[in-house]
């Protein structure tokens, strides 16, 4: 819901000299400004720009991605986008004001969260630049869905909410999450 943030990072990252492929999906409202900013910061060769696409294409793109960009906000709610994503592997940048950010992302252990500012932006690089642990990062992101927020979890934890009739977990379906 913030792509611009998208640029932004990508700004960083291509100032502080890092290599990466960065695409953004969509048509959104934002699209113009989007391109605005990537000609502004010269990153034609960085970003590339695909129309909407089908959940099934973009899980795809997500399952052959190291990094992901959860920029959206308050407006979001939950964000099921965020678990696919860790589902998938990916090491994820979530903006904090998204719904299901503050419970899914551990910083620094299953993920990075960051403020939405420039400011924000630049610290959740720089600690993810200065992480020596991505690939345990990915495997805790995977292993923080498959194992907590999956099907059976929240089928077990819903028939002891209806049993107890009260929250009888602190973490994953049916807390307080």
């Amino acid at each position: 819901k913030y792509p611009e943030d998208a640029v932004t990072i990508a700004h960083l990252l291509n100032e502080k000299k890092i290599d990466f492929e960065m695409v953004i999906i969509g048509n959104g409202d934002k699209r113009e400004l989007v391109q605005e900013m990537i000609a502004k910061y010269n990153l034609q060769s960085k970003i590339n720009l695909y129309d909407f696409m089908t959940p099934l294409d973009i899980r795809i793109r997500m399952e052959n991605s190291n990094v992901y960009l959860f920029t959206s906000g308050k407006q979001e709610g939950w964000g099921v986008v965020l678990n696919e994503a860790m589902n998938s592997g990916c090491v994820v940048l979530a903006n904090n004001a998204a719904g299901s950010t503050p419970y899914l992302i551990e910083n620094t252990f299953n993920g990075f969260s960051y403020h939405r500012s420039s400011q924000g932006s630049l610290e959740v690089v720089e600690c993810m630049l200065h992480s020596t642990s991505l690939s345990s990062i990915s495997d805790n992101a995977y292993r923080t869905i498959s194992d907590m927020w999956n099907p059976q979890k929240a089928a077990y934890n819903l028939i002891q909410f209806v049993k107890a009739n009260k929250v009888v977990t602190t973490d994953g379906p049916c807390s307080y999450a």
